[in-house]
């Protein structure tokens, strides 16, 4: 026998032992990795979805709306760190804007929430953002994204669900009351 064919040889008999090992690798056995832990769930709160602002000392009908806001979109991208303990959210939300007959200033000014009632009644549990937006000279309807990050101690074998977040407007007594209204009008038709 030669030496190039026990180089031959060899080299087959490389590939038939290896052949198991390159097999394995694929089903995870060498460095497995775990596939990305999917972000918690994020529910829009149906009755703070809208907000309608009027000017003050008004009586409440259409000529007195400075604004009416509604979110109309949110998504979010979510990282985890320190061996899965701490979840980092970031949630863009689009609010749709239409100014309103009293709205001469050109100027909106809202506020909304982002929530994870896990945390409840911890402060930390419920972060409020402030926005604020103009129009252009004649215009009566705008879209604005406003983008958080937040960042959340989580257990390692935590439920997502228990670390769902919610969204709305930060809403007065009485325009939680209009929106309850309007709302149930709307289901009644």
């Amino acid at each position: 026998m030669t030496l190039k064919r026990i180089f031959e040889i060899s080299r087959g008999a490389i590939v038939i032992l290896l052949a198991p090992l390159f097999l394995l690798g694929g089903c995870g056995v060498f460095g497995k990795k775990e596939p990305p832990l999917p972000c918690p769930p994020v529910y829009l709160v149906k009755q703070a979805a809208f907000l309608t602002q009027y000017q003050e000392g008004g009586l409440g009908d259409i000529t007195d709306v400075r604004l009416r806001n509604r979110i109309v979109d949110f998504k979010g991208e979510c990282t985890y760190k320190r061996k899965n303990t701490e979840l980092t959210v970031v949630l863009s939300v689009v609010f749709d804007m239409t100014r309103g007959a009293a709205n001469r200033d050109r100027r909106a000014e809202f506020s909304y929430f982002v929530a994870m009632p896990k945390f409840h009644p911890d402060p930390a549990g419920k972060r409020v953002f402030g926005v604020a937006a103009n129009f252009r000279e004649n215009e009566t309807r705008k879209l604005a994204v406003d983008t958080v990050e937040i960042k959340v101690p989580i257990a390692r074998k935590g439920a997502l669900r228990e670390y769902a977040i919610y969204i709305g407007f930060q809403l007065t007594p009485q325009q939680l009351e209009d929106n309850k209204r309007r709302f149930d009008a709307f289901q009644r038709r």
